[in-house]
């Protein structure tokens, strides 16, 4: 059986992760987090154990288990000075508990945000960062504090670059929610160009790799998106055309003149390659799922299973 460690377990990528392990089988799972106890009873499963980072180093000692894969999903997504200082300390004591428990394999999740906007996409593994706010910057600096603790252990490790995850996409769900309480959407310039991942598909490009780290030397860096940019307007429109044809809803799209200019979006042709892996939802399938979710949920959030 192989061993899967995933820290952040408390978020949505850790949360998707799991149920993916756990439906196909084959996996005893520990998930780190700060406060395991708050949420020791969400998985029902002899085969995930919940521990601080403390705990499972402790376990690894006694037992003398080696961990196959390390998952590094524990970073703040904000840029308060405090939140990002307090989410690179923890990425150096995650380095350092992989080194200490020789871990085979570490994967840390960093963002396409390192990338800045100097640059025109779509960005390749070889395009110059240039993070632009301290978000992105603490997330590159997670990246060069990995490289000098692993460089030189035995750990097959690798920063996978995300791109934007649709769920998390705020203007994306007020988008979804104004057309389902029959409100106008308003779209400001509408010409900038974006690129989403579902978060299956994010789980589902790291199971790949889990599959294959125990044959794989894995590069420093891979990209991890769908290749695929659409413009905001083309987002507002998709909302439209579900809206219609899915719920009967008329909804009207609103422009605002500004002049926003943004282009955002990856290249993840070697993540593809290496890890024979594509992605399963498209920009419909994603705004149908937070339709489903939105609609029919209490709970405000995430996205439909």
């Amino acid at each position: 059986m192989k061993t899967v460690a995933i820290t952040g377990a408390s978020g949505m990528i850790a949360t998707e992760l799991v149920s993916l392990l756990l439906g196909k089988g084959g996996y005893e799972i520990s998930l780190i987090s700060t406060n395991p106890d708050k949420y020791i009873s969400r998985w029902d499963s002899g085969n995930v154990r919940w521990y601080t980072l403390g705990q499972w180093m402790d376990e690894l000692k006694k037992t003398g288990k080696r961990c196959d894969v390390l998952i590094n999903t524990g970073f703040a997504r904000s840029s308060n000075g405090v939140d990002v200082s307090s989410s690179l300390q923890f990425t150096v004591d995650v380095a350092l508990a992989a080194r200490r428990c020789r871990v085979a394999s570490f994967i840390n999740i960093s963002s396409q945000s390192v990338y800045g906007k100097i640059y025109e996409p779509l960005w390749t593994e070889e395009t110059p960062v240039a993070p632009d706010y301290m978000y992105a910057l603490g997330k590159y600096s997670a990246e060069l504090l990995i490289d000098s603790i692993l460089c030189s252990s035995s750990v097959n490790y690798t920063n996978v670059r995300l791109s934007s995850v649709c769920e998390n996409a705020r203007f994306l769900r007020v988008f979804v929610q104004n057309a389902i309480e029959n409100r106008p959407i308003r779209v400001q310039d509408g010409r900038q160009s974006l690129s989403f991942i579902d978060v299956r598909d994010v789980a589902s490009g790291l199971l790949a790799m889990i599959e294959k780290a125990p044959v794989a030397i894995f590069d420093k860096i891979y990209n991890l998106g769908t290749g695929v940019c659409n413009t905001i307007m083309e987002m507002a429109q998709m909302v439209k055309k579900i809206a219609l044809e899915k719920y009967g809803i008329q909804v009207e799209i609103i422009v605002e003149e500004a002049n926003l200019p943004m282009h955002v979006g990856m290249n993840p042709g070697k993540f593809k390659e290496t890890f024979g892996w594509k992605p399963a939802y498209d920009l419909e399938k994603m705004i149908c799922s937070l339709f489903n979710y939105l609609k029919y949920s209490d709970l405000g959030g995430g996205v439909s299973h």
